[in-house]
């Protein structure tokens, strides 16, 4: 596959969650970080899945933005599970 098809669901007990199929380059970074920041920014969920059990290879960028996006959940007190 190339590039990652990143999509977002609520799940049943309210948790929103980011799943990650495919690798995670530099072009795929960036649609991680806005499905990360609309979690987070929008939705306001109590807790963030980031669902990587279908990724393929994760890049430096790729793990720099879930770790930027870990800060911020921690900023907003939302628990999150990778």
């Amino acid at each position: 596959m190339v590039g990652a098809l990143v999509r977002t669901r609520v799940a049943s007990n309210g948790s929103m969650v980011v799943q990650v199929r495919g690798h995670v380059g530099e072009a795929a970074t960036a649609q991680l970080r806005r499905a990360l920041l609309h979690a987070l920014l929008r939705v306001r969920s109590h807790r963030l899945v980031v669902d990587l059990r279908d990724a393929g290879r994760v890049g430096p960028l790729g793990v720099g933005t879930v770790v930027a996006g870990c800060d911020v959940a921690s900023d907003r007190s939302v628990s999150v599970v990778v």
